[in-house]
C-alpha cells in the first residue's frame, strides 16, 4: 500500500511542477504508448497505456485537437486506424522524458551504485506485478 501511495504522491507533485506544464502524466503515458504501439491499432495502444478503449478514444481526440498526434486509416487495411505523433507530440514527449530521467537520477543519487541497480531492478519487477493486478 505504501508503494502505491508514494506513487500517487509523486504523480501529484509532478502535476503541480511548472517544469512539467503542457503535458499531464496521463498525456505523457498516452504519447509514450502511441510511440510504441501507434501502428498496431487502438487495442494495443490502450493495452500499453493501461486504459479502456473508451478512455483511449477520448484521450486520443483531445491529443489530436492539441496537435500532438494524428489518426488516419491504414492504407493497407481500410478498417484499421494508425496513430502517429506529430513533431510537437514527439518534442513534448522527449522534453518530459528528459525531465523525468533527471528527476529519477537525482532521486537515486543518494544510493550506493549497487543499491541503485537493485532498486531499478526491483521497481521493474514491481511494475510488472502491478500491471498484472
Amino acid at each position: 500500500m505504501r508503494f502505491l501511495r508514494a506513487s500517487r504522491v509523486a504523480r501529484a507533485r509532478v502535476a503541480r511542477d511548472p517544469a512539467f506544464s503542457g503535458l499531464t502524466m496521463s498525456q505523457f503515458i498516452l504519447l509514450d504508448a502511441v510511440e510504441h504501439a501507434g501502428s498496431d491499432g487502438h487495442a494495443r495502444i490502450a493495452d500499453v497505456a493501461g486504459v479502456s478503449g473508451a478512455t483511449l478514444t477520448q484521450a486520443l481526440s483531445r491529443a489530436e485537437e492539441r496537435g500532438l498526434l494524428t489518426r488516419r486509416r491504414d492504407p493497407c487495411d481500410g478498417r484499421a486506424i494508425t496513430v502517429e505523433l506529430t513533431g510537437r507530440g514527439k518534442e513534448l514527449l522527449e522534453e518530459k522524458r528528459i525531465l523525468l530521467s533527471t528527476r529519477a537520477e537525482a532521486l537515486f543519487a543518494g544510493l550506493e551504485p549497487y543499491h541503485r541497480q537493485a532498486a531499478a531492478d526491483l521497481l521493474e519487477e514491481l511494475a510488472d506485478l502491478v500491471e498484472q493486478l
